[in-house]
């Protein structure tokens, strides 16, 4: 009988064998080492499954994890191991009272009680992915650390790593906009120590996605550029760097930056979700170029680049027709710059009502048709008619507008209107 199949006897029996007859010595080491290492794999497992969304099956796995673990502590009753990793199990297993139950036990077990590293660990665990309290896992780490620095480095800095960009994220929700970038910074420390760049790379993108929500676009610029620098061939970093620089009025410098995304995204060089950000790529290169062109003293150079602009942004309203801003920007650029204000109008209305909280399309609205007479076939009163009821919208919606504007800048970094 080969090694293995005698391990599976043994656990075939396990359940219906008294103690004693588990195994003895070194028989037994070896058993409840085996039983471990297969609750650890179907442990991994279960966090790779949840990590991709398949709840139910992640806690199959999970569950079943937990069942070995007891059976190891249930015969070997001072295996730390096995109550450090049964405590999350059941944690995975969204089993919070049984998560509980493998704290307690590892308080008990533990060659140092309370104080022990691997007792903070596991508290630490089962705060962030059970409780959802990254702030406490954050304190359970730090005393880990504080009794003993080299206990359990790696998982404890994944851990970490992973408790930091949870905090810091809720904090960029609260607006602490200074705290959550201390926060990432801190993650892109311990990335460091672990040597993964990847990791380092996110927070630093959070450190930048954080500083344009907070209108800290020079401050992001110097973060997008450093990491545009370390990926080169990364057009997330580019894309990211070229909204800054039109966010500063830069347009000279966003439309390089633009045409060099579209450049790498179709030169193969990509990155989850680019389809989504390709149209938005041509759609802030189309309004960039109507700021650029209104920069430039040669009027044949002016009218190519008004062209470019509005193919593009009307490229975009194609491909996207729910999103307010392609509406919206071509009628900006038909208004302000070709002098189409009757053009331009209907797509204002649109932009309008696709997304009513943006007050300066209301006030195009309003001055396009106070300023200009009716168009042909189009009576006085029909032209002029709306003009009061608009009004009484613009004074009367204007704090409700700001509240859902700030709402959504805090929750998504844009708040759909520019």
């Amino acid at each position: 009988m080969t090694r293995f199949a005698a391990i599976l006897c043994l656990l075939s029996v396990t359940a219906l064998l008294p103690a004693p007859a588990w195994a003895r010595g070194a028989d037994a080491r070896e058993v409840g080492r085996n039983l471990v290492q297969r609750g650890y794999q179907l442990l991994r497992r279960a966090e790779g499954r949840l990590a991709r969304g398949d709840k139910e099956r992640a806690a199959r796995d999970a569950r079943e994890a937990e069942r070995i673990f007891a059976t190891v502590l249930n015969q070997e009753p001072g295996n730390t191991q096995a109550a450090l990793l049964g405590g999350q199990a059941a944690t995975l297993a969204g089993d919070r009272r049984a998560a509980a139950q493998w704290v307690q036990r590892m308080a008990r077990i533990a060659p140092a009680g309370m104080n022990d590293p691997d007792y903070h660990y596991l508290i630490a665990f089962v705060q962030l992915l059970g409780d959802k309290r990254p702030e406490r896992a954050l304190r359970s780490l730090t005393r880990m650390y504080s009794l003993n620095p080299r206990a359990r480095p790696t998982e404890r800095d994944n851990l970490w790593y992973r408790a930091v960009g949870e905090h810091g994220r809720n904090l960029v929700r609260a607006e602490r906009h200074d705290d959550a970038i201390t926060q990432f910074r801190l993650g892109a420390r311990i990335a460091k120590r672990l040597g993964n760049r990847d990791y380092e790379f996110l927070m630093l993108a959070n450190i930048g996605v954080t500083l344009v929500q907070a209108d800290r676009y020079i401050e992001a610029t110097e973060v997008y550029g450093g990491l545009a620098k370390a990926q080169p061939k990364n057009p997330l970093w580019r894309f990211r760097l070229a909204i800054c620089n039109a966010n500063q009025s830069r347009f000279a410098q966003a439309v390089p930056d633009y045409r060099q995304v579209i450049q790498m995204i179709e030169a193969g060089h990509t990155y989850p979700g680019w389809e989504r950000d390709l149209g938005q790529v041509k759609l802030r290169l189309g309004n960039c170029l109507r700021h650029l062109a209104e920069q430039q003293r040669d009027p044949r150079r002016t009218a190519e680049l008004y062209t470019e602009s509005e193919t593009l942004i009307r490229a975009y309203m194609k491909a996207a027709p729910k999103d307010s801003l392609g509406p919206k920007w071509l009628a900006v650029l038909l208004f302000e710059n070709l002098n189409k204000p009757y053009e331009a109008l209907p797509f204002f209305e649109q932009a309008f009502d696709m997304d009513p909280i943006c007050d300066d399309v209301l006030r195009y609205i309003l001055q396009i048709r106070r300023t200009f007479p009716p168009p042909k076939g189009t009576t006085e009163k029909d032209w002029r008619g709306p003009i009061a009821k608009l009004t009484k919208d613009l004074e009367e919606g204007l704090q409700r507008r700001d509240a859902e504007r700030k709402r959504r800048k805090r929750e998504t970094g844009s708040n759909g209107c520019n």
